[in-house]
């Protein structure tokens, strides 16, 4: 398993945070976006493909796991708008 450097590694956390619903810090928040990976609260295209690059690099989770983490989000929001 190949390891992350220190920047991929805060990157990953980032983006990983934005898919699962949280939303990251003002700063941590610019950054992505400035590198076009976060926009309108969400992940660019740009943003998911670096996502899945950098797990595919640590060799830590599939396509498969992204698509179920993307969906329970999806779900989750859906549940909250009929509330």
């Amino acid at each position: 398993m190949s390891k992350l450097s220190k920047n991929q590694f805060n990157r990953f956390c980032s983006l990983l945070c934005v898919i699962t619903g949280k939303e990251p810090k003002e700063n941590i928040q610019d950054k992505l976006t400035q590198d076009g990976f976060y926009k309108d609260k969400k992940l660019t295209e740009k943003g998911n493909s670096e996502l899945r690059r950098l797990a595919t690099i640590a060799g830590l989770i599939s396509d498969t796991v992204f698509d179920d983490i993307r969906a329970r989000k999806e779900f989750n929001d859906l549940i909250e708008v009929k509330k």
